[in-house]
């Protein structure tokens, strides 16, 4: 609740109280690990630098935003999450030795990530594609990201700053190609944001599927701009478009 007090709830769908419930019972975990809590909150290691290359977030909220993230992936990560007092405890003591491998982890994808997103921002200028590049930027990388951000993106975010660079370099040869390019990548943004919005006008939570699909869009777009950089599985705007 807003207050800090956690309470119970009865949710329209099972989808709904599974996310209500993750989010309560991380809570109920934060309580107990107080110490821990209190460490992170000082910022995990080169926050600072990172803070300073990501200037247009606020440092607070990108201190709090990055807690978040840490407890979700080290408080629960994978694990089914507990429903009684034995598996509760039993998560308490996983997430104590979790932490310290997902804080170092975390630096490491976060000090990559502002260091790409300092050196593309210090480019883009006046490129004739900065709208269409500043747009995916803001959908990236906001208040907010890291913890919206699932944890295997997060190896991958430095690459979709890397290829939008590329994109960049390869533009005034072709730029009728990038734009042919461009058009088949906002078709499939547009059908998937037509059914997020759907969804959230009934107060329906996002499959993990669908969120997921924003993610293999990212990746179409390094296939299609900076093919060099590779992405994990094969991907194309025809195998989307039949997703």
């Amino acid at each position: 609740e807003k207050n800090g007090h956690i309470a119970l709830r009865l949710f329209d769908t099972s989808e709904a109280a599974e996310q209500a419930h993750r989010q309560g019972v991380i809570a109920l975990m934060q309580l107990q690990l107080k110490e821990h809590m209190k460490d992170l909150s000082k910022g995990i290691q080169g926050f600072t630098q990172a803070a300073m290359l990501l200037k247009h977030i606020p440092a607070d909220t990108l201190r709090d935003d990055l807690t978040q993230a840490v407890c979700d992936r080290a408080f629960i990560g994978e694990d089914e999450l507990p429903r009684n007092e034995k598996a509760f405890k039993e998560q308490i003591k996983r997430a104590r030795s979790r932490l310290p491998a997902v804080k170092e982890a975390l630096n490491r994808y976060l000090l990559a990530t502002a260091q790409a997103y300092s050196e593309l921002n210090s480019k883009i200028g006046r490129h004739p594609l900065a709208h269409t590049l500043r747009h995916q930027l803001e959908a990236l990388i906001y208040p907010g990201f890291a913890h919206s951000t699932p944890w295997p993106q997060w190896p991958r975010l430095p690459i979709y700053l890397q290829a939008m660079q590329k994109r960049m370099e390869k533009y005034s040869p072709n730029p009728a190609r990038d734009q042919a390019r461009e058009a088949d990548v906002q078709e499939l943004l547009a059908m998937w944001q037509e059914k997020v919005d759907t969804l959230q006008k009934q107060n329906q939570p996002l499959s993990d599927g669908l969120l997921g699909f924003r993610w293999q869009i990212e990746e179409l777009r390094v296939s299609l701009f900076a093919q060099e950089l590779k992405t994990p599985y094969p991907v194309s705007a025809k195998r989307l478009m039949k997703e």
